[in-house]
């Protein structure tokens, strides 16, 4: 039997109430890959809900995190949150040309790197948040360096 993973079901197997604003927001984080912020979110959103309100974009996003749905983050100036669908562990990569920001899978040798340093340290590790500033793929592609 597979999950069922609408919108709709994401919201309701996380106790979130499910309005048509709040399906918009999470779509827009869901069908995103550079990592929007708030301000971008409500300006996608706003086009299907012309009477959202930031604050309600705000509001969800909390909800949306606190419920695990979303993982907000910093990258470059640290000035906005970026919001992402992919909650597991993994590393951002910050285009510092065109400030593209994506995904990328952390390795083997990562992973082993982490389990090492909670044996060592005695600690635990609960999420790897790493951040890699350097050139996209287009960016190297166009020749900018």
């Amino acid at each position: 039997m597979t999950e069922d993973l609408s919108i709709e079901n994401l919201l309701r197997n996380r106790g979130l109430r499910v309005t048509p604003q709040r399906l918009a927001v999470l779509e827009v984080i869901r069908a995103s890959r550079e990592h929007p912020t708030a301000e971008e979110i409500y300006e996608i959103v706003r086009l299907e809900h012309p009477a959202i309100s930031l604050n309600t974009i705000y509001k969800s996003l909390d909800a949306f995190e606190g419920s695990g749905l979303v993982q907000r983050f910093t990258i470059g100036n640290r000035s906005n949150y970026r919001y992402d669908f992919a909650t597991h562990s993994h590393v951002h990569h910050h285009c510092s040309q065109c400030g593209r920001v994506s995904d990328w899978e952390h390795t083997e040798a990562m992973t082993d790197l982490i389990r090492r340093t909670e044996r060592d340290e005695g600690g635990t590790v609960e999420r790897v948040e790493i951040h890699l500033l350097g050139l996209c793929r287009d960016c190297v592609r166009d020749g900018f360096d």
